[in-house]
C-alpha cells in the first residue's frame, strides 16, 4: 500500500528541469556567437537568460550560494549589455517600416554593430563551456519536500511584487518598464514551477501576462523612440498605446487570483503530496 501512495504522489523534478534551462541558456550563446549576435538569435538569447534566472531564483536550494551569486551577476551582467543592442535592433526595424531618414538608420546600424561586438567579446570571456561544466557538476540532490515548498513561497512573493509595481504603474508612468520586467520575472517563473512538477501550464494565466508584456513593451519602446528620434517631426512618433488604468488594473486583479488560487494552491499539494508519500513509505518501512 505504501509503495502505490508513492507511486501515485506528483513527480517533483527540479534539478532536471533546472538542467534543461541551463542547457537552453548555453546554446542560445552558441547561436548568438555563431551568427555575430543577430537579431533574433540574440532576442532568443535574453529570453533564455531570463529563464534561467527565474530558475535559479526558485530552486535555490540546488546551487551553492557562491556559484549561484556569480551565475546571476553574469547573467546580469549580460543582459545589461545586451540592452542597448535589443533596443537598436526594435528602433532600426521602426526607422525601416516608417520610411525616416536612411542616414539616421545607417547610423543606427553602425552603434549596433559597434555595441554588437562588445557583447560578443563578454559572451566569449564570462561564458565559456568549461564554466558550464564546472556549474552542472556543482548541483547538488536538493530536499525536494523543502524546496517545492521554498518554491511555491517565492513564487508568491513574485505575484506580490508584480501587483506591486502594477499598482505604482496607475499611479506614475514612468513605472512601466518597472512592471513590465516583473511581468517577465513572474511569467517565466510560472511556466518553470508548472514544468518542475510536471503539471500543464495554465495556459489563461500565462496568455494574460504575455499580453501584458506585449502591452507594456510597446509602451516602452514609443518612449524609447522619442528619446532616440525627439530631432523629428513624424506622426508615429506621437502615437502610444492606449492608457486604460481600468484595464490594468483588471489584469493585476486577475493574474494575482489565478497565480495564487490555481498554481500556487497545485505546487503546495504537490509538495503535501510527496511529504505524505515519503511518511507512508517510511511507515512501511519501520513495520
Amino acid at each position: 500500500m505504501a509503495e502505490q501512495t508513492s507511486n501515485a504522489s506528483l513527480p517533483i523534478q527540479l534539478k532536471p528541469a533546472f538542467i534543461d534551462e541551463l542547457g537552453e541558456f548555453q546554446y542560445a550563446i552558441k547561436c548568438v556567437l555563431d551568427s555575430s549576435a543577430a537579431v533574433e538569435d540574440l532576442h532568443q538569447l535574453r529570453i533564455a537568460s531570463r529563464r534561467l534566472e527565474a530558475a535559479i531564483y526558485l530552486c535555490q536550494e540546488l546551487v551553492d550560494s557562491s556559484i549561484r551569486n556569480r551565475l546571476l551577476k553574469r547573467i546580469r551582467t549580460l543582459r545589461t549589455a545586451s540592452n542597448p543592442v535589443r533596443d537598436l535592433d526594435v528602433m532600426i526595424e521602426w526607422v525601416e517600416k516608417n520610411d525616416l531618414v536612411a542616414k539616421r538608420g545607417e547610423k543606427l546600424r553602425v552603434k549596433r554593430g559597434r555595441k554588437g561586438k562588445s557583447l560578443l567579446a563578454l559572451l566569449r570571456a564570462k561564458f565559456t563551456e568549461q564554466k558550464f561544466d564546472e556549474l552542472s557538476k556543482s548541483l547538488v540532490g536538493a530536499n525536494e519536500f523543502h524546496s517545492i515548498q521554498c518554491m511555491t513561497i517565492r513564487l508568491v512573493a513574485s505575484v506580490g511584487q508584480f501587483c506591486d509595481r502594477g499598482a505604482s504603474c496607475l499611479h506614475d508612468f514612468g513605472e512601466m518598464h518597472r512592471w513590465r520586467v516583473a511581468v517577465k520575472k513572474l511569467r517565466y517563473q510560472l511556466e518553470f514551477a508548472c514544468k518542475a512538477v510536471h503539471s500543464k501550464v495554465e495556459t489563461e494565466s500565462v496568455d494574460r501576462l504575455i499580453e501584458l508584456q506585449q502591452h507594456l513593451g510597446k509602451v516602452c519602446d514609443a518612449k524609447n523612440r522619442q528619446n532616440e528620434f525627439s530631432d523629428f517631426n513624424h506622426v508615429e512618433l506621437n502615437r502610444h498605446p492606449t492608457f486604460d488604468a481600468d484595464w490594468y488594473r483588471n489584469q493585476i486583479e486577475q493574474v494575482m487570483f489565478d497565480v495564487i488560487d490555481l498554481v500556487a494552491n497545485r505546487l503546495m499539494q504537490a509538495s503535501l503530496d510527496q511529504t505524505h508519500a515519503g511518511c507512508s513509505s517510511n511507515a512501511g518501512r519501520d513495520t
